[in-house]
């Protein structure tokens, strides 16, 4: 599972990798894009600043024509100079004509506009001047188109002008937003860059751990494949010996193992009414114990097997045991880690007794598994000798009795019993209700504060109170006051701590209903 979850952990940094080169490739493309962008601006810049010298040059050709004819005498002379003065006009409309068609800013159309109605005024003074030359009297009129002509000319000057001035800041301002995002879009670029690398980095770490920890792991199972092999292997020669003697208990005094027993008036068949449960991962070496306390007069009925720490949890909750057979080393959970939780949650004198069963027997075993708390050790392979002296050292019944509890009012409890009939049988069905019916609860809880349903949260942490208050759970119930209460007077930021601090006191309640459970369950 763990090997599982870093490669789901290294896939997803994968895909963070794979995120910020796209991101990297979109903003080269961008500033790319930027730089052709403000390639195009500029020619087009320039385009517009070469038709408005041509513009101009028109301008100044065509009052150079005119100031010619003003001056010449020969009428040949002067229709040449006046063919000369409409081609220039023309070049002038055609200039015109292609800067109109650019891209133009508002300010610039009306300008062009501007340019075009003096350039035109100027253009028809010309003609009317042009016309006046072929009259006699001419003085006023000229020096009075004169005029108005150069005041046209001075307008379209100031036009084009304006026009230059126009491109020459759309420019600059193009060039200012352009560094702008240069900059940007290097400091985005040199980000992703980093962040490029420090996942890969990432990735190569995590990928570099991950087979460090599976090489762990196969090294692991090698081990315990080796253990296994080692534990089947003594255990099936024990069985095969055991099969082949087939010794009776009673003929065990006549062996001489009565000199390894201690010396008691009770014999081992009159302690053949406890309850016991072996466990044990493997197999054969269950058949072994299992034979041997059938030969020593222990029936079927009163001896359970289990396979790891997991099931002798489930095993005494559910029934009364009162020795227990415990291997060190099991899958899931081990000897010493259920021996841990059976001690945590059940007193001196009202649990089983719990011997410990290894195949080590290492120096030191023993001290330690006394010191956590096992009341016998016995190191494999075992023998019908050994067995029946841990068994001759059981003088009576341990069963399971009240368990000690931290997040239940045991005594309310108590007190509901004794007033029903039947009140054991009764506080079983109460406490299995209430699992059921607490899990919908807080279930739903969940739901209606994802969804922002804050009537339906109501109700279900009043019902989930309500309940837990009659089965002495009070810190769950005042829990859920609490949070019905911060509900009422709207205060969103704080439900979410309320809710999770209901989660952990509700695991409380359940380990020790789960105890009670087993202690009700034998009444």
């Amino acid at each position: 599972m763990n090997e599982l979850k870093g490669c789901f952990k290294c896939g997803t940094n994968a895909v963070i990798a794979l995120l910020l080169m796209t991101a990297l490739v979109v903003a080269l493309l961008y500033v790319r894009f930027v730089g052709g962008d403000l390639g195009r601006g500029g020619e087009v810049e320039q385009h517009k600043r070469v038709l408005l010298w041509e513009m101009e040059l028109a301008v100044r050709d065509r009052a150079l024509q005119l100031n010619a004819m003003l001056l010449l005498e020969d009428p040949f002379e002067r229709e040449d100079r006046y063919e000369k003065f409409l081609s220039r006009a023309q070049g002038f409309m055609i200039a015109w004509r292609h800067f109109w068609k650019l891209s133009l800013s508002a300010k610039e159309q009306r300008t062009l506009e501007v340019l075009n109605a003096a350039a035109w005024r100027s253009s028809l003074l010309q003609r009317e001047l042009i016309d006046l030359l072929q009259m006699e009297q001419q003085g006023e009129a000229k020096r009075r188109f004169l005029a108005e002509m150069v005041s046209a000319q001075q307008q379209v000057f100031s036009a084009i002008e304006e026009l230059m001035q126009l491109i020459q800041r759309s420019s600059q301002s193009r060039l200012t937003q352009a560094t702008m995002e240069y900059r940007w879009a290097e400091f985005f670029i040199v980000l992703l860059i980093l962040l490029l690398f420090a996942a890969g980095a990432l990735i190569v770490w995590k990928v570099r751990r991950n087979l460090i920890a599976l090489q762990h792991s196969v090294v692991e199972a090698k081990k315990e494949a080796e253990v296994a092999l080692q534990k089947q292997n003594q255990a099936e020669t024990l069985l095969e010996r055991v099969q082949s003697e087939s010794v009776p208990a009673s003929a065990l005094v006549s062996q001489g193992v009565e000199q390894s027993m201690p010396s008691s008036d009770v014999s081992v068949a009159e302690h053949s009414d406890l309850r016991i449960l072996v466990a044990e991962d493997n197999l054969v070496n269950q058949q072994v114990v299992a034979l041997m306390l059938e030969q020593l007069g222990y029936a079927d009925d009163r001896v359970d097997l289990v396979a790891n720490g997991v099931e002798v949890l489930h095993a005494v909750e559910s029934a009364v045991y009162d020795l227990i057979f415990m291997d060190l080393q099991m899958p899931m959970m081990g000897g010493e880690e259920a021996t841990r939780k059976i001690i945590s949650r059940y007193p001196i004198g009202s649990r089983p007794r719990i011997v410990a069963m290894t195949a080590n027997a290492l120096k030191g075993d023993r001290e330690r598994c006394l010191s956590l708390g096992m009341d016998g050790y016995l190191s494999k392979p075992i023998s019908l000798s050994k067995l029946s002296v841990v068994l001759e050292q059981m003088p009576y019944r341990c069963g399971v009795g009240m368990p000690v509890c931290d997040a239940v009012d045991v005594a309310a409890l108590e007190a509901l019993r004794a007033d029903m009939v039947d009140g054991a049988l009764v506080l079983v069905e109460l406490l299995n209700n209430f699992f059921s019916e607490s899990k919908y609860l807080l279930s739903s809880l969940h739901q209606a504060q994802k969804k922002g349903d804050y009537e339906k949260m109501g109700h279900a942490v009043h019902t989930l109170k309500s309940s837990s208050l009659s089965l002495g759970a009070t810190a769950l119930s005042e829990r859920c006051r609490i949070l019905e209460q911060q509900i009422r007077q709207d205060k969103v930021v704080e439900l979410s701590i309320q809710i999770e601090a209901i989660g952990t006191e509700y695991r409380r309640v359940c380990e020790d209903f789960n105890a009670l459970l087993g202690y009700y369950g034998q009444l």
